[in-house]
């Protein structure tokens, strides 16, 4: 391909390239966490969380391009619809805030904020939908949560049949007070009754079997906070206060459970991942089985409160939505739920008159019950009877306010009689996850988990020695988002697996806008649908069936973009070494990232940062490219006669025609999509009239190959590659620095201790960090003898493929082996992988590796046990290394001497292929039809497990 392109073109492609990477890669990042004290509810922490959308580099017309060709469009219907809407005429970005008790409500006198989202702090109030000072009131506020738990004890009172019960809750307020909406209660299930001679159910209002518990905050920490990523984790711990002979005075304090959330929150992104870990700290030794546990997630959204006069809002519910690639352990449920409601915009004749904004959950695994109206549940008020399973009548019938909800419990919409308000209306939203002992085996195995699982084994697994991978632990996944409404009525149909069955339309039909069936606007009567709307389902797909490291070898790399402050023999010989087994047909461009006078200055195509204005400078006699600038801004192409091919899509500067005698003018600009920016270019044309007045307007586009994003490969770590720093945040295994020996920034009792790790090339390296492992007390990761690979994909489409280690020794092994086991041998991983993190174990002298350990395989809302996953079809195990080629015999050797050796009489076949062109004009592509000779060298071990370690 090179072969064929004149030297000039070359040069002006790797200026091109040299001058739109991204300066804001680099930039000093801004902080977004504002810590306090003193909130309601109660004297409480908080941290308010702020994204950055709104100031940062990215297109509006990539945002939106990118999601309408995700959507099965063609390029210049993609284009069309483009220039009629835009998703964002201007940025806008989300703000959450949340208490140490994992309550999504902030409030104090100057601070009201859970989920806000908007192009300034005055939007954002206003569409403040959790916390806002219209919404009256601060113990009228609810958010939080609900544990419930039932088991049988080894040693109880002999009143007793040793079944306890727990119920936690941290929900903010409690309609009576402010701070007043958290507690822990515990009671014995049974009590025996002398006068009948049987155990009776006891109510949570007995005074002689029920006790108040206890539960501690431990503060918020401030694990990660860069330019574009932060990242927060809650802990709460339940303790019970049990009376063990009967005197109604507690004996010993048991700890029950750490409550423990981590949000996850890109601040470019309009949505948050909030992983909710329960860890079980009951004994083993003291409980005899799990019998239930019930875990739920309630809020009350008053969305766009300020300017929503009755709080009135339209609201969906879509129970088992669609398949994500993640499946659940033990239970192997891959579906996910979807919430998504809207206000009302204060129709006038039925017209929303303010503005619209749309509230959006998504949850995993699919939830056993859900209600988006239920007003008496939403802060526990226990006195009965907990039981879920029993219909509400009878001597042991369900408590109503117990904050548990009864099973079987499925309101999809706000209801309308007896009693009930309908839609539009205030949404009292719960959802919950039950499960008990009695229903399926799988059932009955994770609540033997929750005991202890070292020995469970999965009832599911064909062989009886499949042994479940949690234990004392469980996850729930909450996305919690907001995004302008939409209404549009263009019919969709992405990319994604619906299992959603909706009773109240004949088919599953999704628009491009978000649609409620209830909404009797003049425009909604239009449809009578459902429908979450694109930028929802678009933010679906990324986070439950992404873009994963088996597509590596399918995905069309553009560039391959080197460290340069190791030795180039690491970085760029590690990258020659991959490039063939990434790329049969044609090498990608190598691009050398950040001069370094320290190392050897024979590049001549390296990229350098330079702030004065400068297109190069002359070291040795050779002269080098300022890069890394602007990686994602609005304008390219400054001269038509030299028309740019950006990395990052984007608009050309506008030029003019003026035909000679004529009455009127063209002005032109290119379109850059950044999905396949080499081969597609749009022009856009706009005939004026000599006073300026439009005419008319023409669109036509250059020869495109079929829609498949393209990117770039990333090689040396944020130390030595300012690309690979700008992708880092968009990773869920991270690289982090900071101030040695400070892992986070602890917010407790109204202090702020530590310093946050963060992005900055100045700092010192602290360590390698899973986001999305199970072990939630991990406060420092890997360093020295690690490597990560990566696949991230940022606002504007563009695909980063990331190789780094934790120095240039690492970084080097690491792109070979993942040049082997990605390239040459693709999609082995399960479905969901997006980072690696990989040990090495060298020889003493550090020459070569010995082996090589895959220790974490994360996805972006858990991580995965390789060898489980295989034992139910996911994923196909490690490939094989490859044999060791055939030695010649002594009269090869001797023909080797006499020089006329040829590796064919060998009998070795060729790694690549050659081009053929049956016809002369019909290519036949390169295939890879042997091993590298090195691959041997690559000894590989899977030692991934689900790392719930206390």
């Amino acid at each position: 391909m090179v072969s064929l392109m004149n030297k000039k073109s070359l040069l002006a492609i790797l200026f091109i390239v040299a001058m739109v990477m991204p300066i804001v890669a680099m930039a000093v990042p801004a902080s977004a966490f504002v810590p306090g004290f003193n909130s309601v509810p109660g004297d409480t922490d908080f941290v308010v969380l702020k994204g950055t959308l709104n100031s940062d580099r990215y297109s509006p017309w990539q945002y939106s391009y990118k999601m309408y060709r995700w959507a099965g469009e063609s390029p210049v219907e993609a284009f069309e619809e483009c220039k009629e809407y835009l998703f964002q005429e201007v940025w806008k970005s989300l703000r959450l805030g949340l208490t140490e008790y994992g309550e999504f409500v902030v409030v104090n006198d100057s601070i009201r904020a859970g989920l806000a989202y908007g192009a300034d702090d005055a939007e954002m109030d206003t569409s403040e939908s959790i916390a806002s000072w219209a919404a009256g009131d601060a113990k009228n506020l609810f958010s939080g949560w609900v544990l419930y738990i039932k088991y049988v004890r080894g040693f109880a009172p002999s009143e007793t049949n040793n079944t306890r019960e727990i119920l936690a809750w941290a929900v903010s307020g409690d309609g009576i007070s402010a701070g007043a909406g958290r507690k822990v209660l515990g009671k014995w299930a049974f009590w025996y009754d002398s006068f009948s001679g049987v155990y009776v159910p006891t109510w949570w209002s007995d005074d002689y079997a029920v006790q108040e518990g206890s539960m501690e905050a431990n503060g918020i920490k401030v694990l990660y906070e860069s330019a574009r990523l932060a990242v927060v984790r809650t802990n709460v711990t339940i303790y019970d206060h049990v009376d063990l002979d009967g005197d109604d005075v507690d004996d010993e304090i048991d700890p029950v459970a750490s409550v423990i959330f981590t949000v996850i929150f890109n601040k470019v992104k309009k949505y948050a991942i909030v992983l909710k870990d329960i860890k079980i700290l009951l004994n083993p030794q003291e409980v005899q089985k799990i019998l239930e546990i019930s875990f739920s997630n309630r809020e009350k959204l008053d969305i766009a409160a300020a300017i929503n006069n009755k709080l009135d809002s339209y609201v969906h519910y879509y129970h088992n939505f669609a398949e994500s690639v993640y499946q659940y352990p033990i239970l192997h449920w891959n579906k996910t739920d979807l919430m998504v409601a809207y206000n009302d915009g204060d129709p006038d004749q039925g017209v929303p008159t303010e503005d619209q904004y749309v509230v959006f959950k998504m949850f995993w695994p699919n939830v056993t019950e859900f209600t988006v109206y239920n007003v008496s549940e939403m802060n526990p008020k226990p006195s009965r009877v907990t039981d879920p399973a029993k219909k509400t009548s009878g001597a042991t019938f369900d408590d109503p306010k117990d904050g548990v909800l009864p099973v079987g419990t499925a309101v999809a919409d706000i209801p309308v009689g007896n009693g009930y308000p309908g839609e539009p209306s205030v949404i009292f939203m719960i959802v919950q996850w039950y499960f008990r002992r009695g229903v399926s085996a799988k059932i009955d195995a994770l609540l033997d988990a929750l005991r202890d699982g070292s020995n469970v084994q999965d009832p599911s697994a064909e062989s009886p020695f499949v042994y479940v991978p949690i234990t004392q632990q469980i996850r729930f996944v909450e996305v919690i988002g907001m995004v302008d409404k939409c209404d549009l009525d263009i019919v969709i149909n992405p990319p994604i697996k619906i299992n959603w069955e909706e009773p109240t339309q004949a088919q599953t039909i999704l628009y491009k806008g978000t649609w409620d069936y209830n909404d009797t606007t003049i425009a909604g009567k239009l449809f009578k649908v459902n429908s979450p709307g694109l930028e929802v389902l678009y933010f679906w797909h990324e986070v439950f069936t992404p873009d994963d490291l088996n597509d590596v070898d399918q995905k069309t790399f553009k560039y391959m973009v080197l460290g340069y402050r190791a030795p180039p023999e690491d970085t760029a010989g590690s990258a020659s070494l991959s490039g063939p087994h990434f790329f049969p047909i044609s090498q990608p461009m190598l691009l050398m990232d950040l001069y370094d006078a320290r190392t050897r200055r024979s590049m001549p195509f390296a990229l350098y940062n330079d702030s004065t204005g400068n297109v190069y400078e002359e070291i040795d006699g050779f002269k080098r490219i300022y890069g890394l600038m602007n990686f994602a801004f609005g304008v390219y192409d400054d001269v038509q006669a030299v028309p740019k091919q950006p990395i990052a899509g984007g608009f050309s500067a506008p030029w003019e025609i003026h035909p000679t005698g004529a009455n009127y003018y063209w002005v032109l600009k290119y379109f850059y999509p950044s999905i396949n920016q080499l081969y597609e270019r749009i022009v856009w044309a706009i005939k004026y009239d000599k006073q300026g007045q439009f005419m008319e307007q023409k669109v036509f586009r250059y020869p495109n190959t079929n829609y498949s994003a393209t990117g770039l490969i990333n090689i040396a770590g944020p130390k030595a590659n300012q690309v690979t720093r700008y992708f880092n945040d968009f990773a869920f295994a991270i690289f982090r620095e900071g101030v040695i020996d400070n892992y986070y920034t602890l917010i407790k009792d109204g202090t702020v201790v530590g310093v946050t790790p963060t992005s900055d090339i100045a700092a010192d390296s602290l360590d390698i960090f899973p986001l999305t492992t199970w072990n939630v007390a991990l406060d420092k990761g890997v360093t020295e003898d690690y490597f990560v690979v990566t696949i991230t994909r940022d606002v504007n489409g563009t695909l980063g493929y990331n190789i780094w280690g934790w120095n240039a020794r690492d970084s080097f092994w690491g792109a070979i082996w993942a040049s082997y086991y990605l390239g040459h041998f693709g999609g082995w991983l399960p479905e969901g992988v997006v980072a690696l993190i990989v040990h090495i174990t060298y020889t003493s002298d550090y020459r070569e590796p010995v082996s090589f350990e895959i220790e974490y395989a994360l996805g972006t809302i858990t991580e995965f046990k390789l060898e489980y996953e295989l034992a139910f079809g996911k994923g196909k195990g490690i490939p094989p290394l490859p044999p060791s080629p055939p030695l010649p015999d002594l009269d090869t050797l001797d023909a080797v001497n006499a020089g006329t050796y040829d590796w064919k009489d060998v009998g070795i076949p060729p790694y690549i292929g050659v081009y053929t062109y049956p016809g002369g004009d019909v290519p036949v592509f390169k295939k890879v039809i042997g091993w590298p000779w090195w691959g041997e060298k690559l000894p590989t071990f899977d030692v991934t497990r689900v790392h719930c370690d206390p």
